[in-house]
């Protein structure tokens, strides 16, 4: 899981784009626009490639950049160019360690773990209310799932077949995703392996 193509890195840097614009916006109470100088590719993928390095996904990257910044000035850090410096590192393990729940589960690791439980619960329960297999549940784009948990819930061919792809996108764009679900003792090779 080393590997992000140079797609994966822009969507990455995309969100953490959205994400950064989000937190600065409601950080001066007001719409916020980067200046020029520090909204352009090159610092978003530097942010986005150290967002892998630290095994983050793009919406705690942000916010632990905007929760342990101490830079402050006329517009309060963080900037868009310390998204991808070493105080990243720190922050973001500032954030882990707050995000903690006592044991070596991350709170972004509780959150997968909620999703996962309650997209089963969501299934099982439509399942038995309509009388019918799990995998049609799964297998209905009406089904609000995402298409990694589809997969994990209920690794059949045609589950795979036609939501790998799009679980593929949905890990690879959220680098702690993959992590958070080794954790969890999901086989996630099955998304990845063909």
């Amino acid at each position: 899981m080393d590997h992000y193509d140079l797609l994966d890195r822009e969507n990455i840097a995309l969100d953490i784009r959205k994400y950064f614009k989000d937190y600065k916006a409601r950080q001066l109470g007001r719409p916020y626009k980067p200046h020029p100088d520090h909204d352009t590719t090159e610092v978003w993928q530097k942010a986005a490639d150290k967002c892998i390095e630290l095994k983050s996904d793009p919406l705690s990257f942000v916010e632990a950049a905007f929760r342990y910044c101490s830079v402050k000035s006329k517009h309060n850090g963080p900037f868009p160019k310390q998204m991808g410096s070493k105080a990243m590192d720190r922050w973001c393990e500032n954030f882990e360690k707050l995000n903690s729940s006592g044991t070596e589960d991350s709170a972004y690791e509780n959150d997968v773990a909620s999703e996962m439980t309650s997209a089963s619960t969501i299934c099982f329960s439509a399942s038995m209310n309509r009388g019918v297999p799990l995998e049609e549940v799964l297998l209905s784009d009406l089904a609000p799932v995402k298409a990694y948990v589809r997969i994990l819930l209920f690794p059949s061919e045609d589950i795979i077949g036609k939501y790998r792809e799009e679980a593929q996108k949905e890990i690879t764009n959220n680098p702690g995703l993959y992590e958070a679900l080794c954790k969890l003792g999901m086989d996630v090779s099955v998304i990845f392996s063909k």
